[in-house]
């Protein structure tokens, strides 16, 4: 899905945002995305919300399955942005291609990465043509560090 031009884009591309793959899971099926669109929301407890479509196919298993994992990517990991970002788990199954864990809930996230968070889904938002789904973390692990691979315009989408 494109995202649709607006006379904002060239100030909108100009907030700073890690490329991060969302994982999610219900029914044994094990889904993911690139997301654009996330960040801290609150300190205490500590949460963070992810911006998704509810056209994607892994929106219905971030609503069903009650955990969802944030894999942020290092420099680097481009190939791995793309695989999860331009192709859809309805047509091919990105996570049997590439190495991960299992967290909390049996969400996927991948070993190699920047940055893994598993969150809890404590609350869901519908707002315009995405719907905001804000998960409390509960775990975290640096793995590879920084520095993490940076949104780069419509390079995933």
């Amino acid at each position: 899905m494109a995202i649709p031009a607006t006379p904002h884009e060239d100030a909108l591309h100009l907030i700073n945002a890690p490329v991060a793959v969302i994982g999610a899971a219900a029914d044994d099926v094990l889904g993911g995305l690139t997301c654009a669109w996330l960040t801290r929301v609150t300190s205490d407890p500590v949460r963070i919300v992810v911006s998704i479509a509810p056209e994607r196919y892994t929106h219905r298993l971030l609503k069903v399955g009650g955990y969802f994992s944030i894999s942020i990517l290092r420099e680097g990991q481009v190939d791995a942005g793309r695989l999860f970002g331009l192709h859809s788990r309805r047509d091919r199954d990105k996570w049997a291609e590439i190495d991960h864990v299992l967290l909390e809930g049996g969400v996927p996230a991948l070993s190699d990465c920047a940055a893994r968070l598993s969150c809890r889904l404590v609350e869901r938002l519908l707002v315009g043509d995405h719907e905001l789904f804000v998960g409390e973390v509960v775990t975290s692990e640096v793995v590879s560090g920084a520095p993490a691979l940076p949104m780069r315009g419509r390079d995933y989408a």
